[in-house]
């Protein structure tokens, strides 16, 4: 079972565990604090693996993702960042990485919101040129 926002119902829960797409939360800090059932499929990690270890750790380059946290972190302005990374676990696996930061009304952020997605598998459904 997902866990780690408050904002997850049982309903949407239920269908973020089918999603082709890994899930994660993670802290300000950038620790991991939520995992979907996707990451063990398409990562490799259970949930009892990824949580507690940094966002940053599932980059062969940790700096690219460390970096687009703390562009999130500086900025008023900017909701999200995407951008494409290598997982650093199976053999490099590229990763399409969209960062969000779940603000509060203040514009405090209160944590991260990752989704990863497999870049061979959207290759597969590209159209040709």
């Amino acid at each position: 079972m997902f866990s780690g926002s408050s904002y997850v119902t049982e309903d949407l829960s239920a269908l973020v565990e089918r999603w082709a797409t890994v899930l994660v939360v993670a802290s300000t800090q950038g620790v991991v604090t939520g995992w979907s059932h996707a990451g063990e499929r398409l990562l490799g990690l259970a949930e009892s693996q990824a949580v507690g270890r940094p966002l940053s750790a599932l980059a062969v380059d940790p700096g690219e993702v460390e970096r687009a946290l703390d562009h999130l972190q500086r900025s008023q302005t900017v909701r999200s960042v995407c951008l494409t990374i290598r997982a650093s676990g199976d053999g490099g696996m590229p990763l399409f990485m969209c960062l969000d930061a779940q603000r509060d009304r203040a514009g405090v952020i209160r944590e991260f919101i990752a989704t990863l997605r497999d870049l061979r598998a959207l290759a597969f459904h590209a159209t040709p040129p």
